[in-house]
């Protein structure tokens, strides 16, 4: 979205930049393009770094533990999969079948012999529900300070579910029970697969 959002500055800046009379950007005169030029091309030590005045919410985060959809379900491997606070209240507060359908797994005892792990390269599958938004609504890009129309503000709520195998289902198939477990007025589902980055390495847990 925000790459859409910006293409359009992005040519702008660009014709700018290749037209003879060009010079600095901090002299551009629109101020949405000049904000963007001196956000893109900031070379300080805070290259990037957006307003100070700008915030965002920040949502804690927790671990689900799950079993992946790659493993051999005889051996009954656990994993971590990252997942916000703010998502997991969300699931406390939904239907059984729906927290029963993405498989998170209770916290094993200390002696349990199988304990979660948590493995840098492993991704596992999500769900992202969405809870439909009626009417847009008008916010400020933090990077250029102009106002845009958005469904993804306050009234479209957003969450990341990761999720597991359950009673051995292919990966598809559980999906298709997250779907049919989704409430099927005002919410909509997309699903990202459970894949490894590179080679799976053990991390260590602090």
């Amino acid at each position: 979205m925000a790459r859409r959002r910006f293409a359009d500055l992005e040519a702008r800046l660009l014709s700018y930049l290749q037209s003879p009379g060009a010079s600095d950007i901090n002299s551009i005169q629109d101020e949405a393009l000049r904000k963007y030029a001196q956000w893109k091309f900031n070379t300080g030590g805070d290259k990037r770094k957006l307003p100070a005045s700008s915030t965002r919410n920040r949502q804690g985060f927790k671990y689900a533990i799950i079993e992946p959809f790659g493993m051999d379900p005889t051996k009954n491997e656990l994993r971590l999969a990252g997942v916000s606070e703010r998502a997991r209240t969300w699931l406390v507060t939904q239907p059984s079948a729906l927290k029963l359908a993405v498989g998170w797994k209770p916290i094993p005892s200390p002696s349990a012999g199988t304990q979660p792990s948590l493995v840098r390269g492993f991704v596992a599958a999500r769900a992202i529900i969405r809870q439909k938004a009626a009417n847009s609504s008008e916010v400020t890009s933090r990077i250029t300070g102009k106002k845009y129309n958005t469904k993804s503000g306050s009234s479209q709520q957003g969450y990341s579910i990761p999720f597991g195998s359950v009673s051995n289902n292919a990966e598809i198939m559980q999906a298709r029970e997250i779907q049919n477990a989704v409430p099927n007025v005002g919410f909509s589902v997309s699903f990202l697969p459970e894949k490894y980055v590179n080679a799976p390495e053990l991390a260590t847990l602090s």
